[in-house]
């Protein structure tokens, strides 16, 4: 399985709708590797956050990429682990990037 470059990526994001159904795979629009490739994912949640509900388990469960979908999108963090959504010293560290956040979180671990 190849690698995108960098420039191949951005091309393929230029020529597709900016919401995050284009990212869906069942749409086709990218490779399996963009998915798989945790450096070609990290584009996608730089375009739409929501991306993270396309994302494996890995990606969803991912401190890093949970914390830049959700500084794109606040309504990521509904695609996050359940793991993620439970740890209260990380949701804390979302909600202060991400004030609005607040409204998202299940109020029982605050």
């Amino acid at each position: 399985m190849a690698k995108l470059s960098n420039k191949k990526i951005l091309d393929m994001l230029g020529e597709i709708r900016w919401d995050a159904e284009a990212f869906d795979p069942a749409q086709g629009n990218f490779d399996n590797v963009f998915y798989e490739d945790r450096g070609h994912f990290l584009y996608a949640l730089l375009v739409n956050g929501n991306v993270l509900q396309y994302g494996s388990e890995e990606f969803k469960s991912d401190r890093e990429l949970v914390k830049i979908a959700c500084g794109h999108s606040t309504d990521a963090f509904q695609y996050a682990s359940a793991e993620i959504k439970s740890d209260l010293s990380f949701v804390k560290e979302l909600i202060w990037a991400a004030p609005e956040l607040i409204t998202i979180v299940d109020e029982n671990l605050l």
